[in-house]
């Protein structure tokens, strides 16, 4: 089974001034507003081209930041998501799959070599829950903002190990170019 990509907006002025606002501004309801409008639709349609049941796994964040911010953007993004999938029919859930073992500096604090090995042993499977997934579920992995794309592949990685026959969507809000 394949993985595929996209981003629903391109990194620009106003893109970038949302991404810190849904990240940085204490604004959730920015999130699921987002999640939505616009990671929904896209969802909807790539669901509909595959014939599956979409489980939203959203990108963990520490517990570190998760306190500091109020909540995970990437939670956020897939309750909006499911809100709108449900609505169209389709049987979908959000799945924490994912778990934060180490915190590390932010992504924003390195440059792009050292982003690409940052998240390496940052995060794992949580073993008790990876038996929720159904067996022909389509796994959409969910972030906020992609810059070298380094986290989403080591996530999608870990979840290719443990599930090498599904097929996965790496869905993200945007995309910095």
């Amino acid at each position: 089974m394949g993985a595929s990509f996209q981003s629903v907006l391109i990194n620009t002025e106003s893109t970038s001034h949302l991404c810190k606002n849904l990240k940085y501004g204490f604004n959730y309801r920015l999130g699921i507003s987002l999640g939505k409008s616009l990671l929904g639709p896209y969802l909807q349609s790539f669901c509909e081209r595959v014939n599956k049941n979409p489980v939203l796994i959203p990108v963990p964040v520490s517990r570190k930041r998760k306190k500091m911010r109020g909540y995970n953007q990437s939670e956020k993004l897939s309750q909006g998501c499911l809100q709108f999938i449900l609505a169209q029919g389709f049987h979908a859930t959000i799945v924490n799959l994912l778990k934060k073992v180490l915190h590390k500096r932010s992504q924003v604090e390195y440059g792009t070599f050292t982003r690409w090995t940052n998240p390496t042993g940052s995060m794992e499977v949580r073993k008790k829950i990876k038996q929720r997934i159904p067996e022909n579920a389509l796994l959409v992995l969910i972030d906020d903002t992609v810059t070298t794309g380094s986290t989403l592949i080591h996530a999608s990685e870990i979840i290719r190990e443990h599930f090498p026959n599904h097929s996965i969507l790496i869905l993200a809000l945007a995309l910095e170019v």
